[in-house]
């Protein structure tokens, strides 16, 4: 196999061409916020930072100087907008918190400056990231990159959008149960969600203290790896694996009721990965999904309201968790804080989830893994391609049927989430009609490092092919 070229966007070829005085971080930043403003239909952007070119002045300056230089320096990135950036308003895509502006960034954000990367400013979401479009009420449907009048996917849709529209390499996201990886399949792009405490989730405007955490949206696998060690402090994982060495198990239960068009690219990428020395193997986790919905829902609508009520307190004393649902303009994030406010989940319902069901989803992850010597699980992150945007999405068809748009995106993603696994979103081509296609690789918990190195070798047979 031939040694894979940075791609065009990707960190790297920015660095590259920054060094060799191609051109400048400002004239970088310069375009990267036209690219934003141009595509100002697709509803991408919730604000932009006006110092981001003061910021690029500075890192030329900085470059100039020479000396030892940090791994992102000039590199723009964008930042979803639950997650704190300092001078910019954390809105979390609602206009309750539209005047809340932190005055400290997040400790993933301030890990990024540290790094020498540039924040253009804050990306539109589902409201309050509870949802999979991104098709938001308050500040517009993020239209997808590919095709407009499509859903982004979410909730980390703007963050998603932003990286395939070649603005920016790199973007910051939350997963909570496939909020990174859903949107990076519907976009073409790579999305990394890390087991569970990887990263600090602090200066986030939370769901799930369970089940939140922080990921990445990209324009490479080598970005992931080199974001991966920025937030964590460490060194960069390996970058790559022996793919005759390589197990990945076939995950069925994740295989079956697909559109025809993501089955067709699925298909395909199995034959690569096994033309390449990949040993596949057909593997079931017994009652997956039926498990990871009587874990995850009952975790985060408990969770939820004792997360927004502790956040007002924090950071927007003089608005209440009944002001906030009031103001809430999407109408299906509305209904499920509506019905939460009138019939919160029972604390005896939480705790039988987060006691009971999540350890026994867990242990049947680790099983699996074990038993069956699988270095990482191996499917379609999205049953189906992106849907067009309809004001009253509440359906899309699947298999002949029509199913609620929330189960259908995310029901390959969630279970996954709910055990605290790491996994990834890599893409895997387009459907016959040009949509976007994701492949999930889901590794065993804390083993992050090994499925990104294992991303990279299959990223690079995807695209080599």
């Amino acid at each position: 196999m031939k040694a894979s070229s940075p791609e065009p966007n990707s960190i790297a070829a920015i660095t590259c061409s920054l060094a060799s005085g191609e051109q400048t971080a400002e004239d970088l930043v310069r375009r990267s916020v036209e690219i934003l403003r141009d595509a100002q239909g697709k509803n991408v952007m919730i604000s932009l930072d006006l110092g981001a070119v003061d910021a690029a002045r500075a890192a030329d300056t900085r470059r100039a100087a020479g000396g030892s230089l940090p791994p992102l320096l000039g590199v723009p990135v964008v930042v979803k907008d639950n997650i704190h950036v300092r001078g910019l308003p954390n809105t979390a895509g609602t206009q309750a918190l539209a005047e809340f502006v932190p005055a400290e960034d997040a400790p993933a954000v301030a890990r990024l400056r540290q790094a020498g990367a540039i924040v253009l400013g804050k990306s539109n979401m589902h409201e309050l990231a509870f949802g999979v479009t991104s098709i938001n009420g308050a500040y517009g449907a993020v239209h997808n990159a590919v095709r407009s009048g499509y859903i982004a996917g979410g909730s980390s849709g703007g963050s998603a959008v932003a990286v395939a529209m070649a603005a920016v390499p790199l973007a910051l996201g939350t997963d909570t149960g496939g909020s990174c990886r859903i949107p990076a399949a519907l976009n073409g792009t790579f999305g990394f969600r890390p087991s569970i405490g990887r990263y600090s989730n602090e200066g986030l405007t939370r769901l799930s203290h369970t089940r939140d955490t922080v990921g990445f949206l990209s324009a490479s696998m080598q970005d992931i790896r080199l974001a991966d060690a920025v937030l964590r402090g460490g060194s960069e994982a390996p970058a790559s694996v022996s793919l005759q060495d390589l197990r990945l198990g076939v995950a069925r239960t994740f295989c079956d009721h697909l559109d025809s068009g993501v089955s067709t690219v699925l298909q395909r990428v199995l034959r690569q990965l096994s033309d390449a020395g990949v040993t596949l193997v057909d593997v079931e986790i017994e009652g997956i999904t039926s498990l990871a919905d009587q874990v995850g829902m009952p975790i985060v609508t408990y969770e939820c309201m004792e997360e927004l009520r502790a956040y007002l307190a924090r950071y927007a004393p003089q608005t209440s968790i009944e002001a906030l649902v009031a103001s809430v303009a999407s109408a299906d994030v509305k209904a499920v804080l509506d019905a939460l406010l009138r019939e919160p989940t029972p604390l005896a319902a939480y705790r039988h989830a987060l006691d009971v069901l999540r350890p026994t989803l867990r242990r049947r992850y680790e099983t699996l893994f074990a038993e069956q010597r699988v270095d990482a699980l191996v499917f379609p992150t999205c049953a189906l391609a992106a849907c067009a945007i309809e004001d009253d999405l509440e359906t899309v068809l699947l298999g002949g049927q029509r199913i609620p748009v929330f189960d259908a995106y995310k029901r390959h993603t969630d279970p996954g989430a709910c055990a605290g696994v790491p996994g990834l979103s890599l893409p895997g081509g387009c459907t016959a009609d040009g949509l976007p296609v994701g492949i999930a690789l889901d590794g065993p918990v804390g083993r992050d490092e090994r499925l990104l190195a294992i991303g990279s070798s299959v990223a690079d047979v995807i695209k080599q092919a």
